[in-house]
């Protein structure tokens, strides 16, 4: 992948004219762990930190504690009628509201699919699915940059 890159000459200095930096952070046996990053983010949140204005609002938050008191509120989730036909009349983790159900469903989820051994047991799949992702990724830079210059 990191040869396909630099072979793109293009694509880099598209990326980069985008404000994209583009970097292969380290290589294994058939994988390189590729992170692109928009750097306007990164402007974004250190100047969020500067901000004085956004710190006061940030300030005040932390003191108040509506969070405590109206915590049930912001727990619930609203019944639509989406949720109610998609997520099986409230019963999935997704749209059951804060209780005895969505407890038990958080510590089924916890123990079953979240637990260490079945992560290890589907990491070979998540790894090809990243493979697979980043790969596509790859195609469709090289896919704009031929048909941008055609």
């Amino acid at each position: 992948m990191a040869s396909l890159l630099t072979q793109q000459k293009q694509v880099v200095r598209d990326l980069e004219e985008a404000k994209v930096k583009v970097g292969i952070l380290e290589t294994n046996a058939f994988v390189a762990n590729l992170q692109v990053r928009p750097t306007l983010l990164d402007r974004i949140k250190e100047a969020q930190q500067n901000d004085p204005n956004l710190m006061k609002i940030l300030e005040e938050i932390e003191r108040d504690d509506c969070f405590t008191k109206n915590d049930i509120i912001f727990a619930n989730r609203p019944r639509l009628l989406a949720r109610k036909h998609l997520g099986y009349d409230y019963t999935t983790i997704v749209s059951a509201s804060s209780g005895h159900l969505w407890r038990n469903l958080r510590r089924i989820t916890t123990i079953e699919i979240l637990s260490t051994s079945r992560i290890q047991m589907f990491s070979s799949i998540h790894g090809h699915e990243v493979y697979s992702l980043i790969c596509g990724f790859l195609e469709a830079l090289v896919t704009a940059n031929t048909t941008r210059w055609r």
